[in-house]
């Protein structure tokens, strides 16, 4: 007993003081697992129930918020980025099942540790995705920019003509109609 009151006295902090968005950024850094929430409840309320959505990065969170069908089996990058001989098969795979599905909205995770991109990594993916999700085809509705002291939510038109943009963020697109 007195071993875990021990335990309880050392981590005080963590355990009843700390909040849980704090702990998540002092793990994960500036992941956007804390955001995840906001991004999903803002594609709920601009999406019909029966659209469905890819995220390109892997928080599969997203998917779970939005209360939202993933366009595509896949719903973490990073066996796609490891170094294996499977890996550009499987960024064809996801390619084929999400142009056959054609999602509706597109979340784009634009942080290095959502893909963890090795130096051996196809490049596929990458080049699909920017002439897939050009201007024209989609149009950007929603930007989280992402700093290690504040998070800029940018779900409106004029905020997001503004700048600067972090090279941390996650950018929503929704197909044109």
């Amino acid at each position: 007993m007195i071993i875990v009151g021990i335990g309880i006295n050392n981590n005080t902090e963590y355990l009843f003081k700390e909040e849980s968005k704090d702990i998540s950024r002092r793990i994960y850094g500036l992941n956007p697992f804390v955001e995840s929430e906001a991004i999903g409840d803002f594609i709920k309320k601009n999406t019909n129930k029966d659209d469905k959505i890819l995220v390109l990065g892997s928080e599969p969170q997203i998917y779970f918020h939005a209360d939202r069908v993933s366009a595509t089996g896949f719903i973490y990058m990073y066996p796609m980025m490891e170094d294996h001989q499977f890996n550009l098969s499987m960024q064809e795979q996801l390619i084929a099942e999400v142009e056959a599905s054609d999602p509706d909205v597109v979340v784009i995770v634009d942080v290095n540790k959502s893909w963890m991109r090795k130096s051996k990594s196809p490049s596929k993916l990458f080049s699909w995705y920017l002439n897939k999700y050009s201007e024209d085809k989609y149009k950007l509705i929603g930007s989280v920019e992402i700093y290690s002291d504040a998070t800029l939510y940018k779900f409106t038109p004029v905020a997001l003509q503004n700048q600067p943009v972090s090279k941390y963020r996650v950018r929503i697109l929704k197909k044109k109609i």
